[in-house]
């Protein structure tokens, strides 16, 4: 356990780091091909699938040596044999870029970052790091191990769907979504500003559902023992029936399940009538 809290902390900090340095050089190296490459013909040798993707295998020359990639099959021709332009670097010929000419766009590209995937490991390892520290602290204090309880679970809960909702609207393809509904400056804020704070506002109340939800569920089956989703329903339907507080949590889970269809509902609506 002592050593997993520093693997762990390790992990949250080097991940996210080495995903952005990733980035970062691969910008770099697109710069340099955009500065100083060297534009030549190679020939493409075959097409194949693999994983699922359909790629292009292509062949290259410098003065010297020659050298075999492989595209994927959208940036490349389709019939075997055709010629396909190739940008490499002088310096080191295996640098290239295959397709279509390298221009500023190409560049800002490969700089970009999936921000769900840098923020991810931040926080999957991040509440490892708190968690393992916490029942550390207690073991050293002779206190039994901390469980995780209602507050716990809907603490995670909340902040993990909340995480999620916000790092969607950080993609380019959501961006051009935000802009189709509300214009460039909705209420003469930027777009993202805008649609940050009307989702804040719209999932506030999933703050006093969830918990509910949450509740619901772990009174259903307090010990977590494997149960299927039959055996749970009747021990809710049961409880339900005997127990005021739960029968409240019931009301409101139930009211905020209805919530959350009626807005997926009106924003289907308001998206066919803004022609998204």
């Amino acid at each position: 356990m002592h050593v997993w809290r520093w693997v762990s902390l390790a992990l949250a900090v080097g991940l996210p780091v080495l995903i952005v340095q990733g980035a970062r050089k691969q910008e770099r190296t697109m710069r340099a091909l955009l500065e100083r490459g060297v534009v030549t013909q190679g020939v493409v040798t075959e097409h194949f699938y693999s994983a699922k993707k359909h790629w292009a295998r292509f062949r290259y020359r410098d003065a010297t040596r020659e050298f075999e990639h492989t595209v994927d099959a959208d940036r490349a021709p389709a019939i075997d044999g055709s010629p396909i332009a190739i940008t490499y670097l002088p310096e080191n010929p295996d640098k290239h870029w295959a397709g279509s000419p390298v221009t500023e766009q190409v560049v800002a590209e490969a700089g970009k970052l999936d921000y769900m995937v840098t923020i991810w490991p931040a926080i999957l390892f991040g509440s490892s790091f708190i968690a393992t520290e916490v029942q550390l602290r207690r073991r050293r204090a002779n206190q039994p191990p901390a469980k995780l309880g209602v507050r716990g679970a809907t603490y995670l809960l909340t902040i993990a769907f909340y995480v999620v909702f916000v790092g969607v609207l950080l993609y380019d393809d959501v961006r051009v979504v935000r802009e189709k509904a509300f214009g460039p400056r909705p209420l003469g804020l930027p777009n993202l500003l805008f649609t940050f704070l009307l989702l804040t506002i719209l999932y506030a109340p999933a703050v006093f559902v969830i918990p509910h939800i949450v509740l619901l569920v772990m009174r259903a089956n307090p010990h977590g023992e494997p149960m299927g989703r039959w055996q749970t329903s009747e021990n809710m339907r049961e409880l339900i029936h005997v127990d005021p507080e739960l029968r409240r949590s019931n009301r409101i889970a139930i009211a905020g399940v209805l919530y959350f269809v009626a807005l997926a509902i009106a924003w289907i609506v308001y998206a066919a009538y803004r022609g998204i």
